[in-house]
């Protein structure tokens, strides 16, 4: 179990509200040196002579010093041991490497050093720990001090009660640099290995389940305290701190987070925002960005670029005049695809007036970076900096990846845009669905004809009958992150044979290092991929792996074809390994796009059956709603013929998506299953027309629970089983009354010997759905082959009598 004190905030609301409130560390503390003058004594004969003699040299003189020993010290108690400390502390800090770590020793559990590193110091990682005087830090106060009271549970139900040590909680910092105004950041990790657990009084019993409860629930601080009594504890000794940059890293984090927010980007404040990341990333304090939005890579049409947040070039809403604009570096990034660096806008002698124009506003470096998704180009990411040599390609390595989640987050920006135009063009000038039209025209019409009216008419439509139909293609979020999985796997397996290879050529020590982290990388992998999981293994590759590429192909032919393997798999767009989940995404492609073609020209055939209101959502398969009643055409009489027709047809349009989905299995490049459903309501309902969502829903608290089994019913199972109600091949009927199962049951035999279904009949019993009980079904078999003559036209036709009418 490992909980990053980030993700405290998103456990609020499960934990105890104590958890969450200021709260003082419960337990009493005493600084000793004792655990390490123990640590230093034990060692005294497992070393060799010259180890003995500084060992007993040294306790000589800890034995003169006798305020180290004691049970219990003040920090001041220290100042005037400086050396002997130092020679002490050797043993946690190695005198070699003492200058390269950031450490410091401090009081059991509080951020109180008493000894530090240099560059401890230098950083003043105190100020770093407090919130209130550091506004770069993104912990608060009552968080640090419960994951600090926690992390001393976990020690002391490690320490006297044997339970794994398997609690890890870093602290992530921020410091502001008071020079620069950058943000660095640091991993802080606690190490209380020179913290002795003492008991006073009895030490609590704990059951074995009691100590199972604990450890499943690792923050909740009441719970703890119940069966552990602070009071009753005390920690002896020091721990120690340690401190590592991770700057790069929690930065990308950060910007990754921004991105995949689904606010807008390119507001100022967040655009500022983005911009100081990036500067902390590249360790420029005045780099400026701008963002540009393109309809089309034609250079010629730089022209009709979009502002998107601000932008450079075109900082007054137009492009500078410009002759040469082919020749910009604008245009380049365009053609090309590649990021154009230019290091002195001064001493370039290939400046056109795009770059003159940028130069006039005062900045001496630039870069215009194309941003390009699925192989298109959305944008461009302009990057300036008022001194000069400040932008080089060299720091495309670190932008490379913010760079692509720029891409995804413009395209989806201008998507939602386009979305909001085509919206406010339905709204303003798009005609409905045409068989409900009459209705918006009547209430347009008395709006007009009363202006002083405060409100449009509510538009409802009484005692309609619903059908709804699913066709969803099964365990699609197992198919998504098991592609993902094997692309990362594939990529990881070429590149650590690469290494395999020029190791064996020339073996280093680092190249082995190397090979072992990438196989950690791909059992990690293997073990199953969560959200974000690929982003560390793939910064390896692209930061640690692929630059020496070009260096091992040149060893001998073996590595070189190693190497040629490795980039033939990466697709050139991505940059990774996509071949999975391009299976993937063009199967599901491919599976609504079929479906939705196959629902739409037979929904053409059912208006002609009886007029009704039709709509369809694509997911990971497709969905529909159809209302049928004479409220929705008061012109034409409406009787239980039409609503019959509209049901065999549902039906029949069933067993055809069925079987057309066996059929499209074996062409797609992962074979999807696709499951069918209907869900059967024969009560009529009201419609209401949502102004603010502009869409129809059920109407009424009595008519909700239909809503309610269409959003639960496709992941209903079999009473008693585990087995999921739809399944590949067959067609799933839920209903509710005893009547409906008749009536189904005459559809059934007469498609059954019209060919459409095999004989039989599963009858079901479902686990009761959150909200909704006494849900039952049947289940039906789609034949082989469908009947060569259309059904629809030849059999369906209103004038034909059905079974059982």
């Amino acid at each position: 179990m490992i909980f990053r004190l980030g993700t405290l905030s998103h456990m609020e609301k499960s934990l105890p509200m104590s958890e969450m409130t200021p709260i003082e560390f419960p337990f009493r503390q005493r600084l000793s040196l004792r655990p390490l003058i123990s640590f230093w004594e034990s060692n005294a004969e497992k070393g060799d002579a010259a180890s003995r003699v500084f060992i007993d040299e040294l306790m000589k003189s800890v034995d003169e010093h006798t305020v180290l020993g004691l049970d219990e010290l003040d920090p001041s108690d220290l100042a005037a041991e400086s050396h002997l400390i130092d020679t002490l502390m050797s043993a946690v800090f190695p005198w070699a490497t003492i200058d390269r770590h950031i450490a410091a020793a401090i009081v059991p559990f509080e951020l109180i050093p008493f000894y530090s590193t240099p560059a401890f110091k230098e950083l003043d990682l105190l100020k770093t720990f407090d919130p209130e005087r550091n506004p770069a830090c993104e912990v608060s106060s009552s968080e640090m001090a419960v994951t600090r009271t926690m992390k001393a549970y976990h020690l002391i139900l490690s320490r006297l009660y044997g339970a794994p040590r398997d609690f890890y909680q870093p602290f992530v910092l921020g410091q502001e640099d008071a020079e620069t105004g950058l943000s660095r950041y640091f991993q802080i990790e606690m190490d209380a290995r020179f913290v002795q657990v003492k008991v006073r009084g009895q030490k609590p019993h704990l059951e074995a389940a009691t100590i199972e409860a604990l450890r499943d629930d690792p923050m909740n601080l009441d719970l703890w305290r119940s069966h552990l009594p602070p009071e009753r504890f005390e920690l002896v000794g020091f721990a120690i701190v340690r401190a590592t940059e991770v700057t790069f890293q929690h930065v990308l984090s950060l910007i990754k987070n921004d991105l995949l927010d689904h606010r807008d980007f390119t507001e100022n404040h967040r655009l500022d925002r983005l911009q100081g990341h990036l500067r902390s990333l590249l360790e420029k304090p005045d780099l400026e960005i701008g963002v540009m939005a393109l309809e089309t890579d034609r250079i010629e049409e730089l022209a009709s670029s979009k502002v998107i947040g601000r932008s450079l070039v075109l900082s007054d809403n137009h492009l500078p005049e410009c002759p040469r604009m082919k020749a910009s570096a604008y245009a380049r990034a365009i053609r090309t695809g590649t990021p154009i660096f230019i290091s002195d806008l001064e001493a370039s002698d290939d400046l056109t007036g795009l770059e003159w124009h940028v130069h006039d506003l005062g900045y001496r470096s630039m870069a215009v970076i194309p941003l390009m998704e699925a192989g298109q180009l959305v944008g461009l990411l302009e990057l300036v900096s008022r001194q000069e040599r400040q932008l080089a390609a060299r720091d495309y390595f670190r932008l490379r990846e913010v760079s692509a989640l720029l891409a995804t987050a413009l395209k989806r920006i201008l998507e939602e845009r386009e979305h909001r135009i085509q919206a406010h063009v339905k709204r303003r000038y798009t005609a409905i669905h045409p068989v409900v039209e009459w209705r918006f025209r009547q209430a347009a019409l008395k709006q007009m004809n009363d202006p002083g009216q405060a409100s449009a008419d509510a538009i409802v439509f009484d005692d309609v009958y619903p059908l709804y139909g699913l066709s969803d293609i099964r365990n699609s979020s197992v198919f998504r992150a098991e592609s993902i999985k094997e692309d990362l796997v594939e990529q990881l397996g070429l590149a650590l044979a690469v290494i395999i290879q020029a190791s064996s050529h020339t073996p280093q020590p680092a190249l082995d290092e190397l090979g072992f982290r990438l196989g950690k990388h791909i059992d990690h992998v293997t073990d199953g991929v969560s959200v974000g999981d690929e982003s560390e293994p793939l910064e390896v590759l692209a930061k640690e792996v692929e630059p020496l590429f070009d260096k091992f192909a040149a060893l001998d032919p073996a590595v070189r074809k190693s190497v040629e393997d490795y980039r033939a798999a990466i697709d050139p767009e991505l940059g990774v390994v996509y071949r999975k989940r391009k299976a993937f995404e063009d199967s599901i492609t491919t599976v609504n796009e079929r479906l939705s073609d196959f629902l739409e020209a037979r929904e053409e055939l059912a208006q002609g059956l009886a007029p009704h209101y039709f709509e369809k959502y694509r997911t990971d398969g497709v969905d529909y709603n159809i209302y049928v009643g004479e409220a929705l055409n008061p012109s034409r009489a409406f009787d239980h013929l039409d609503l019959r027709n509209l049901r065999l047809w549902q039906l029949i349009t069933m067993a055809g998506c069925a079987l057309d989905m066996r059929d499209l299995k074996v062409e797609l490049p992962l074979p999807l299953d696709v499951t069918h459903l209907i869900l059967v309501q024969s009560q009529p309902l009201s419609i209401r027309f949502r102004p603010d969502e502009k869409k129809f829903d059920v109407d009424g608290a009595y008519n909700i629970r239909y809503e309610i089994v269409k959003k639960r019913i496709d992941k209903a199972t079999i009473r008693g089983t585990q087995e999921r109600l739809t399944q590949p091949g067959k067609i799933a009927i839920a209903y509710s009354l005893l009547s409906e199962q008749r009536e189904y049951e005459r559809y059934i035999d007469y498609l059954t010997e019209a060919g459409y279904l095999k004989a039989g009949i599963e009858y079901l019993d479902l686990e009761p759905l959150q909200g909704v009980q006494g849900l039952r079904a049947m289940r039906v078999t789609v034949e082989d082959n469908l009947p060569q003559f259309d059904f629809l036209t030849e059999v369906l036709p209103a004038q034909v009598s059905l079974p059982g009418s």
